[in-house]
């Protein structure tokens, strides 16, 4: 379908019982974790070199019929553009009680507004927790805006040497903070759908939480970007400090806010930089809700949201379009 994914490797999301019927039929269970409350559990499986990947889907969808299970999909940051900047940013708001979790690349304490901004971090991919600029850049921006952060660090290095998020290492750390009660989940990722994840993400805002993520970066014409484009997840692009569009930003029905994304500044090591793309928008949006939501709650997150549609400044035609969603979140 001409989706990334990591080689090898599917995903089984099922009870106990699946997963030793999958061992008996040759499948080597590389790790596994659990997923919610009610016994399931997530696997991912090496595959039979006997096998290519879509014979090895339909045999465990035939061992397993209960169970989904799909490939291991790759998912990529949404930064787009960054440029040196010689001002640093402007002096941020002072620590609140708000809290947000942040599945990216690892982040470095030094770039935060203060080093009490990060409550915890955790490594979920291969290669552990590392800190890295764009990781960084996003919680650097939560954290100027008054909340403190939880950081999973879910990429790892690809073959090519890009660094690449698998959906197992997103659901590791969306169930990491699940299970820490984290209210509010920024994503500032993209990628293809998944269903493991779609069912996870579901299950997370039924109970209250808010997930927010990146809209994409790859130009209007651009397929939706998951996570952002499934129900349950606030899709945020990016505009200028005009409220005009970034041309790089995806559009499409699933928008649904828009907030400064252009040329943000940044703390970097080593100085500072002017960072662009719907990657950085959406921590604007998360860090206001993580103000304002301090435990899940269904009734207390439909309140929040209902809140930011009433403050949106109404950008493109009236009402909700592909471009902007609802309108702008203003932050400053």
């Amino acid at each position: 379908l001409g989706q990334e994914y990591v080689a090898g490797e599917v995903l089984l999301a099922g009870g106990p019982g699946d997963i030793v019927r999958a061992m008996e039929s040759g499948y080597r269970v590389i790790s596994q974790q659990q997923l919610g409350a009610d016994g399931r559990l997530l696997a991912r499986l090496l595959v039979p070199t006997s096998l290519n990947i879509n014979q090895a889907i339909d045999e465990l969808r035939a061992i397993a019929p209960a169970a989904l299970v799909t490939i291991n999909t790759a998912y990529r940051t949404t930064q787009a553009t960054r440029f040196a900047a010689a001002a640093a940013p402007p002096a941020g708001r002072p620590l609140g009680p708000g809290h947000l979790g942040v599945i990216d690349t690892g982040a470095d304490p030094a770039t935060l507004a203060t080093a009490e901004a990060m409550v915890a971090s955790r490594g979920f991919g291969p290669a552990g927790y590392r800190a890295r600029e764009h990781g960084s850049a996003v919680a650097s921006i939560a954290t100027r805006r008054g909340v403190r952060v939880s950081v999973a660090d879910v990429f790892s290095p690809s073959t090519t040497g890009a660094p690449i998020a698998s959906a197992s290492a997103i659901a590791a750390a969306l169930q990491w903070m699940l299970d820490a009660g984290v209210p509010v989940i920024n994503i500032s990722i993209e990628g293809p759908q998944n269903q493991v994840l779609e069912r996870i993400i579901g299950e997370a805002a039924r109970s209250g939480h808010i997930l927010v993520a990146a809209a994409g970066n790859g130009g209007p014409m651009a397929e939706p970007a998951y996570p952002g484009a499934y129900d349950g997840v606030l899709a945020v692009t990016a505009v200028d400090r005009t409220g005009h569009a970034y041309f790089r930003a995806n559009r499409g029905d699933y928008v649904d806010f828009a907030a400064l994304g252009v040329d943000v500044p940044v703390r970097v090591v080593g100085g500072y930089a002017n960072v662009s793309g719907t990657s950085f928008a959406s921590p604007m949006v998360a860090a206001e809700i993580a103000a304002r939501l301090h435990h899940p709650s269904p009734a207390d997150a439909a309140r929040v949201i209902a809140e930011l549609l009433q403050g949106a400044l109404d950008r493109g035609r009236p009402g909700r379009d592909p471009i902007y969603g609802w309108g702008e979140v203003r932050t400053d």
